[in-house]
């Protein structure tokens, strides 16, 4: 049985090595399915107003990968990166099973989706790993983004001394913790906020390993980072604060300095005759 895997290659299309525009990070990739051109052209046009270039990728859509595979119809093992439907499964397996046999139908849909996204992020990362670069950021298609991006994300890359595993830019529930490099670097207090993060070369083979561990009965690369990904031996993420990159759901809540490019445009347009 063919795996998911090699369905998602199929479906994605980028180019692993165009250089980013901002000194220090080697690659931007932007996830983005292909029913949302607006948001395509929205973000790249952001992106581009701030000097950043970025690499869309074709995201694996949820309804696609859920018409290829019949879940009723058999097991798979419960790692996610690398799907292989209609093989003895371990318990974790087993409870996916059932879910996805007698939750509601939008219960089915949220897991197919969290899957879907899932394998996203990890043809993302190996994407970037095959590509020979440094370091690489990785953003959603819904973000906001600082108006001094380039210049604080240099100077962030620069300042924090490898290896480390994750450095988060955007939006996050977690509070504040300890400032690890002045001003604005701190530990990582949760390993969630998955919109917006910057990855390196010297760790990513560690994240792609974890990613292909069993994980919860509900998938989600999120949870996974949080429950599994940070229990790694001399595991070192960090979060930024004040945010670089905020979804544009809650932005307005982060930006309190209105110093994002979507608030300013805002602003502005409020000064323009009626």
């Amino acid at each position: 049985m063919i795996s998911i895997l090699l369905c998602a290659t199929l479906l994605f299309h980028v180019s692993c090595a165009v250089y980013s525009g901002i000194p220090g990070i080697d690659s931007v990739y932007v996830f983005n399915l292909k029913n949302q051109p607006e948001r395509h052209a929205r973000t790249n046009a952001l992106l581009s107003a701030v000097g950043i270039h970025a690499h869309f990728v074709t995201a694996l859509d949820a309804v696609e990968l859920r018409s290829k595979y019949k879940a009723h119809e058999c097991q798979w093992n419960s790692t996610i990166s690398n799907l292989k439907f209609c093989q003895q499964g371990d318990i974790t397996s087993k409870i996916l099973l059932e879910d996805l046999r007698n939750n509601k139908e939008l219960s089915q849909q949220r897991i197919w989706k969290k899957m879907a996204q899932w394998q996203t992020f990890v043809y993302g990362w190996r994407c970037f790993r095959e590509s020979g670069l440094r370091t690489a950021l990785f953003l959603e298609d819904d973000i906001d983004i600082s108006l001094d991006a380039v210049n604080k994300l240099t100077r962030i890359v620069q300042s924090i001394p490898t290896p480390w595993h994750v450095i988060r830019i955007g939006n996050c529930y977690e509070k504040i913790g300890q400032l690890a490099i002045k001003p604005d670097i701190y530990i990582s207090q949760s390993q969630w906020c998955m919109d917006a993060y910057i990855l390196n070369s010297d760790t990513i083979g560690d994240l792609l390993k974890c990613m292909d561990q069993p994980t919860l009965e509900w998938p989600n690369p999120d949870s996974h980072m949080d429950k599994f990904c940070s229990k790694m031996p001399n595991w070192r993420s960090y979060s930024i604060f004040p945010r670089i990159v905020a979804q544009l759901d809650k932005f307005r809540v982060l930006n309190s300095t209105a110093d994002f490019l979507m608030e300013s445009i805002i602003e502005e347009r409020k000064k323009l005759p009626k």
